[in-house]
């Protein structure tokens, strides 16, 4: 077994695989019993550590009344990032950032940005 992020906990833990997860694509965190499955993103809030990870992430597009309108495979002034759309379902998501007001920094390693709240950094892992 690989060592992973858990996305209940947060802690890079060894995870053991379970038939209903198994079959699902997910594996079981061994310190706190969540389903999880493996993460290609993490993101940090600098204001306090907060740390997400993510299989999936979009960037979506807002319009005036606040809808959304369309997805994007790249960031941008105005979109908000949602990490693991429709994980649960439709509709779903494990994270959302309020709409992008910065982009400081956009390289194969690192996406730095300022939303209407915070600051964050997300990184491919």
């Amino acid at each position: 077994m690989e060592n992973r992020y858990c996305k209940n906990c947060q802690e890079r833990t060894k995870h053991r695989e379970k038939l209903d997860a198994t079959q699902s694509g997910y594996q079981v965190c061994n310190e706190c019993n969540s389903m999880n499955y493996d993460s290609n993103w993490k993101l940090v809030r600098l204001q306090d550590g907060l740390t997400k990870y993510s299989s999936k992430i979009i960037w979506m597009e807002w319009d005036e009344n606040g809808k959304a309108v369309q997805t994007h495979e790249e960031p941008k002034k105005g979109y908000s990032l949602i990490m693991d759309p429709l994980i649960y379902g439709p509709g779903s998501y494990h994270w959302q950032t309020t709409t992008i007001t910065d982009i400081s920094e956009n390289s194969d390693e690192v996406i730095k940005f300022k939303t209407m709240n915070s600051n964050y950094e997300l990184w491919r892992i």
